[in-house]
């Protein structure tokens, strides 16, 4: 019973903080139905993130500060250019988090032609319809990091699959999100974004945990 000790209160926290993360999907949806800001939202696969320790590898503190960003245009949401600023720094922090995984060139190039798909059918059912026209170089820079998470996330996907999903779910969430906004989508596409949005940082949340070290492993690992 010793011996398993370690392992059961691992596996415990493990499980908590998988719930905790995957706890901001409903709580998202408790708010937009209640009609109030779900905006604090966010900070819950960050307090995840940090029960794992995330801090303690670069893949981890991108994926905090993803988190953190995610939290800031949460609580900013009232402030568009700022809640949008920090989306796409986001995006570019968990670009950083993938990256950090080292892919290899082969993955890479396996990764953009998986990628190709995806922008063309955003550019094909979003492009036409984006309006005002001062706002078609917001999508396209949004659409250059969605392919580029979606190519990362095929890249890295046997390293840290977690963190992977969490990108192509965020990627997906921003098309669905551009969709509602610019064309005459149904409303379950806006389900659909919020649905993908958290369970993005859920997943990017698990994918931030840190691998034990040697001292902590139950004895016989």
């Amino acid at each position: 019973m010793t011996d398993m000790s370690p392992m059961l209160r691992e596996r415990l926290k493990t499980v908590g903080a998988a719930v905790t993360a995957a706890a901001c999907v409903p709580a998202a949806f408790v708010c937009m139905a209640l009609g109030v800001s779900a905006g604090w939202v966010a900070a819950l696969p960050l307090l995840a993130a940090l029960d794992l320790r995330g801090w303690r590898t670069w893949t981890g503190r991108w994926v905090l500060g993803a988190l953190a960003l995610a939290l800031a245009a949460g609580l900013l949401s009232d402030n568009m250019v700022a809640a949008f600023a920090c989306v796409a720094l986001l995006h570019l922090f968990l670009l950083a988090a993938l990256l950090s995984l080292r892919p290899g060139v082969k993955r890479l190039l396996t990764g953009a032609a998986c990628a190709l798909p995806f922008v063309a059918v955003a550019v094909l059912t979003v492009a036409g319809d984006v309006s005002p026209r001062e706002e078609v170089g917001l999508f396209y820079g949004w659409l250059g990091l969605a392919a580029a998470l979606w190519a990362l996330s095929f890249a890295g996907q046997k390293k840290n699959p977690a963190l992977t999903q969490g990108a192509a779910l965020l990627a997906f969430s921003g098309w669905m999100f551009f969709l509602e906004r610019y064309t005459a989508a149904p409303r379950a596409v806006m389900v659909l974004c919020v649905a993908g949005y958290y369970m993005a940082l859920a997943c990017a949340a698990f994918g931030a945990r840190a691998p034990r070290r040697k001292h902590e492993l139950p004895d016989g690992l």
